[in-house]
């Protein structure tokens, strides 16, 4: 069963790899983008426990609607 799993979905080392590969090439195709990895580690080995990325121009994005936002809340409040 492991066997087929690894064929339709890859081997967990290798996905896991792929999270780190990944990040580190929205970082390098978005500058400004931030990409965090979080990792446990039980025993010897490291588990995925969450990864967050927000997209530089999303933060950009958001800061530009941030004065929206924050009057809005000043003014309801």
């Amino acid at each position: 069963m492991q066997c087929t799993m690894d064929q339709i979905h890859g081997k967990y080392e290798e996905s896991f790899q792929l999270l780190f590969n990944w990040g580190a090439q929205i970082e390098k195709v978005s500058p400004g983008s931030i990409v965090e990895v979080e990792v446990q580690k039980v025993g010897k080995e490291n588990i995925f426990k969450r990864m967050f990325v927000a997209l530089k121009p999303c933060v950009d994005g958001f800061l530009a609607l941030k004065p929206c936002v924050d009057g809005f809340h000043a003014a309801t409040a």
